[in-house]
C-alpha cells in the first residue's frame, strides 16, 4: 500500500466537509481523528444526523509524524456501541442518511 500523509489526508477532509454535508443533508459535520494506541490513528468525519452523531472514519498506521499507511480501504461508522464498515464513503453516509430516515419516521407514527 503506499504511504500517505497526514496533512494531505485532512486538507482532503477538511475540502469536502461542507459539499458532504450539504449533498447528505446533515446536520452537522467536523474532521475526526483519534489516536489508538501510539501508532494507529483514525481518520474521518464526525457527522450528525436526527441529533445522533456518528463517526465516520478509515484506519492508518502512523509511520512517523508525517507519513501514514492506510489499513484497509474499509470506512468504518461508529455509532455509540455499535460499528460497521463499508466499502466507501458514499454508502457509508447514505446508511447513516437512511438510518435517520428512519428514526424520524418511526417517531412519527401513531403507537
Amino acid at each position: 500500500m503506499e504511504q500517505l500523509f497526514y496533512a494531505d489526508i485532512h486538507n482532503h477532509l477538511a475540502k469536502h466537509a461542507e459539499q458532504i454535508k450539504i449533498h447528505y443533508s446533515l446536520d452537522r459535520i467536523e474532521i475526526y481523528e483519534k489516536q489508538i494506541k501510539h501508532d494507529i490513528i483514525h481518520l474521518g468525519y464526525a457527522v450528525t444526523v436526527n441529533q445522533q452523531t456518528s463517526r465516520v472514519y478509515l484506519r492508518y498506521l502512523r509511520i512517523d509524524q508525517q507519513r501514514l499507511l492506510p489499513f484497509t480501504p474499509i470506512w468504518t461508522i461508529e455509532k455509540q456501541s455499535f460499528k460497521r464498515g463499508y466499502d466507501s464513503l458514499i454508502e457509508a453516509l447514505l446508511s447513516l442518511n437512511n438510518q435517520g430516515d428512519q428514526q424520524t419516521r418511526s417517531r412519527k407514527l401513531p403507537s
